[in-house]
């Protein structure tokens, strides 16, 4: 790059995210190389995703996410609260917002050190048995911005090599899907654990991922009203939804959306991206 670059870091539930503020300059930046560069844990800033904020003809501001391995993704839970937050200590928008995605459009609203973001109907559900390592695992797949496979079972061990066989599993082709491990603690209460698609491995928290899992749980029977989810960063999540006759009407996902650190690339290390 010709200049050093300035950045922001939040982390929504234990979902970290490199932040750009791109509204007013409108740089052209390179923003898939760019973020696979920096996302690298331990030889850069290290980060699940990066996420640029950009001026829109259809909402108060754009939301443009991209994972770790510089794939662009349609949309992100906790990075959408992240960039609701960032946006508004950046003096962008007040505290009730909206903003495009390749999803399409989502609101959102301050409240406190939380974030509730509105989510957009997801797409049908559909039920799949599928086998691994001679078990049957029935699971559900929905589009909540993104797609998960929402399985009630939950691993004690390493999720790795599960989550990538689901995730890459033929009937998910070409774009493969999220995985989320489900336990059931009680009607109000989910623990959570995913296998993020672009990351490649479990993540600390997922906020599409806890909206399809509360979402499934509800529909399933096995959970009611609003749904708490305990991610793996030992955060709750927390997922309203009214639902009629199965047919989820609309549903909110809220939560915490901190500032870490804000920095600036040296100038030598900004020259490789």
């Amino acid at each position: 790059m010709e200049e050093q670059l300035i950045f922001e870091k939040y982390s929504g539930a234990g979902n970290d995210f490199i932040m750009l503020n791109n509204f007013k300059s409108a740089k052209n930046m390179e923003y898939s190389s760019m973020t696979k560069v920096l996302c690298k844990r331990g030889l850069a800033v290290g980060a699940d995703g990066l996420i640029a904020i950009e001026n829109s003809n259809k909402a108060d501001f754009k939301m443009k996410y991209f994972n770790s391995d510089g794939s662009e993704a349609q949309m992100c839970g906790n990075g959408g609260r992240c960039i609701s937050m960032f946006a508004y200590k950046a003096g962008i928008v007040g505290k009730k917002m909206t903003f495009e995605t390749l999803s399409g459009i989502y609101s959102s609203e301050i409240i406190g050190d939380d974030v509730r973001l509105k989510m957009i109907p997801p797409k049908n559900y559909l039920e799949y048995i599928l086998a691994y390592d001679s078990n049957g695992y029935k699971g559900y797949l929905i589009d909540t911005g993104v797609p998960h496979f929402v399985i009630f079972y939950y691993p004690k061990g390493d999720i790795k090599k599960i989550g990538g066989f689901f995730r890459y599993h033929k009937n998910f082709q070409p774009e493969g899907t999220n995985v989320d491990f489900v336990k059931v603690v009680d009607k109000n209460n989910i623990e959570i654990r995913t296998y993020e698609r672009g990351v490649e491995n479990e993540t600390l928290a997922c906020g599409t991922g806890s909206a399809a899992s509360a979402l499934i749980a509800v529909l399933m029977g096995k959970c009611e009203g609003s749904v708490n989810v305990l991610t793996k960063s030992g955060i709750f999540l927390k997922i309203d939804s009214n639902i009629e006759n199965g047919e989820v009407k609309e549903y909110f996902l809220e939560g915490n959306a901190e500032k870490v650190y804000e920095g600036k690339l040296s100038r030598s290390f900004s020259d490789k991206i």
